[in-house]
């Protein structure tokens, strides 16, 4: 509608839609300039704004992810069923009666909106701010070095036409001069670490994330400590019968590791060293004495009095 039509219909108050049909009471405040140069486009982007502004709940909201995935797929549906003209009365129902019971809780959402928005301004302001004063900071910089350069040719110049100075002295102070490092470039840098020092957190609030700690190789021991005491693991021992298997590529390109096989060869052949046949039948030996000998076991629960003989005994 063209801005004259709407002074001349709406100046004086609120007046029906004059499109035929529409029977909505429009006001003069409600109208503005269109965006979008499609109609259906900026019919859209209303609706969707008017939903959101109705529907503004929060993650945090939420109990837990889906319940927050829903709410999203729910709000598009009824933003598209508008768009589309589907089930218009239902919806704008639905939408009045959400807004009427909870109204705090909109209000309180709008409001934190409006904070990140504000804090959102203000960062980006900070941050063109900043860039504006490096750049002052790189054009200072490029005009005291183009005043310090015209200095030194006019006095290279003076000095060359006096004929005090010879050209090798005068090369060599300049080498002196120019060294990296020197007062004038440390004085930028710490120019720029100043105003890049002075930041403003984007959001406050938020926790501090911890970066991960890097993944640990694999160990199928889990940390055990694995300790040989009769041998030693060496990388490779001669074997005949491996010759063969060394250097077929099918063993090789399954992964196959050599040397599992030599610790599990050498824990088999040192695996009896460590028992001692002797000491365990005396100690077994002890230990029964105080119960009784197995010779003088009976079997009561037989009826008979048969005992058992010693050389039942497996030791």
């Amino acid at each position: 509608m063209c801005e004259s039509c709407v002074d001349r219909i709406f100046s004086s108050g609120p007046a029906p839609c004059p499109i035929a049909g529409c029977k909505r009471t429009l006001r003069k405040a409600r109208f503005r300039k269109q965006t979008f140069e499609d109609l259906a486009i900026e019919r859209e982007v209303d609706i969707r704004k008017r939903v959101m502004a109705i529907l503004n709940n929060r993650e945090d909201e939420f109990e837990t992810k889906r319940d927050w995935d829903n709410f999203l797929e729910q709000r598009e549906e009824i933003i598209m069923d508008l768009v589309l003209r589907l089930n218009v009365a239902k919806r704008e129902k639905e939408l009045e009666k959400h807004a009427a019971a909870h109204v705090e809780a909109i209000k309180a959402n709008e409001a934190l909106e409006r904070k990140e928005a504000e804090e959102f301004r203000q960062h980006h302001q900070f941050n063109q701010e900043r860039a504006r004063l490096r750049q002052d900071a790189l054009k200072h910089e490029d005009e005291e070095d183009r005043k310090e350069k015209e200095f030194e040719k006019n006095d290279i110049t003076n000095r060359l036409a006096s004929g005090k100075t010879s050209v090798d002295d005068i090369v060599r102070e300049n080498k002196a001069r120019h060294k990296p490092g020197g007062p004038r470039s440390k004085g930028g840098k710490a120019q720029e670490d100043n105003v890049s020092d002075s930041t403003v957190p984007f959001i406050k609030g938020l926790k501090q994330r911890k970066a991960p700690e890097p993944e640990k190789p694999y160990d199928p021991f889990m940390g055990m400590y694995i300790h040989r005491d009769y041998f030693e693991l060496q990388v490779d021992y001669p074997a005949q019968r491996l010759g063969k298997s060394k250097k077929d590529t099918r063993t090789l390109a399954g992964g196959y590791d050599f040397s599992s096989f030599y610790d599990e060869s050498l824990v088999k052949a040192f695996a009896g060293l460590g028992c001692f046949i002797e000491d365990e039948v005396s100690i077994k030996e002890s230990q029964t004495s105080h119960e009784g000998s197995p010779t003088e076991v009976r079997h009561s629960s037989l009826g008979n009095t048969d005992t058992l003989k010693s050389s039942d005994d497996v030791f």
